[in-house]
């Protein structure tokens, strides 16, 4: 309301805090999302503006909750002494953004789903999937990881290169194959790599490729249909060739690979796509590159998600099997 001008002032108030304290780069077409740099006034204001609510919460009425202030003020009195602390490091700017906790929950999150959707996630998992993570980026750059130097350990190094000549003369499995079962949830997840794929405008111009629009094609695949309901992204049938053979290959090295730590499991599960792999495309000349190391890379992580829930779960029904023989042996 116009005539409301407390009204407007507390919301200008809150409108500059918002604005500084979500900023995301160096530079904005609004001042106020810059990175905060020294002398721009931006610390003044968070620290006036901490003592301000600070006032504000001693009015007997109209004010925000004791928890609620106090959470407040603390949070913006030490982002102002942290952000002080970094320029006194030597850093000329500060992206307020990457100091909220929003980024840290997304790792956290990850690091759960990456060690098979636990939510209690030990040093091990942590160091493995920071690994994975750090070679995803390289594969989004397009960076052949496994020739470049990662700093990885000689164990790991060692693990890869055994690994390498062990397979250099072994001919393409011609046993390797998935169940029925195996089969239709090979098909149900292409569906789901197609629908990623198709989120990227890039790979737009393969998209006859890449989906179906005839459905009955996998008309015998029952959980892929019984999941869809006509809803669900059909995937092309060269797409859902790829990923049975993938995931049939992947099965086939599964023992090989499961005894390798978590960088030299990954590593090694793509020198065995790339040697092994199907040959099926599924996309234009143009995009093929791109396009079959996204996918590869969908059903590397699945795999390897899928493996890690067996293991835990066989590691758990070993510890509530022996816990049942000791409870049983008490009372005989």
């Amino acid at each position: 309301m116009p005539e409301r001008k407390d009204m407007s002032g507390f919301l200008s108030l809150i409108y500059h805090w918002w604005t500084i304290i979500n900023g995301t780069s160096q530079f904005n077409p609004n001042p106020l999302a810059n990175a905060i740099i020294p002398g721009d006034g931006k610390i003044e204001f968070l620290r006036t503006f901490a003592d301000w609510i600070e006032t504000w919460n001693l009015s007997p009425a109209f004010c925000l909750t004791k928890h609620t202030s106090s959470a407040f003020i603390q949070t913006l009195r030490a982002q102002t002494s942290m952000i002080e602390d970094l320029f006194e490091n030597g850093f000329s700017y500060v992206i307020p953004r990457k100091l909220q906790s929003d980024p840290l929950e997304r790792r956290f999150s990850k690091y759960r789903q990456m060690s098979g959707g636990r939510f209690l996630v030990g040093l091990r998992d942590v160091l493995n999937s920071e690994k994975i993570l750090s070679c995803k980026s390289l594969l989004l750059e397009e960076v052949n990881f496994w020739k470049e130097n990662l700093d990885t350990t000689d164990d790991q190094d060692d693990e890869v290169e055994k690994f390498k000549e062990l397979i250099e003369n072994v001919p393409i499995p011609s046993d390797a194959s998935l169940s029925e079962d195996g089969v239709q949830v090979a098909i149900y997840i292409a569906g789901y790599i197609a629908k990623k794929l198709l989120k990227k405008r890039a790979y737009s111009c393969c998209h006859n490729l890449i989906t179906s629009e005839d459905a009955s094609e996998f008309k015998e695949s029952r959980y892929f249909q019984l999941l869809s309901r006509g809803k669900l992204t059909v995937p092309s049938s060269e797409l859902a060739d790829f990923v049975i053979e993938s995931f049939a290959i992947l099965d086939f090295f599964n023992e090989n690979i499961m005894n390798l730590s978590g960088l030299s499991a990954l590593v090694v599960s793509y020198i065995v796509l790339e040697r092994f792999g199907p040959s099926a495309r599924f996309t234009c000349e143009k995009c093929n590159a791109r396009v079959v190391k996204k996918s590869m890379k969908i059903v590397i992580n699945i795999f390897f998600n899928n493996q890690r829930k067996i293991s835990k779960d066989s590691v758990r029904k070993d510890c509530v099997n022996a816990f049942k023989k000791r409870q049983r042996s008490k009372y005989e």
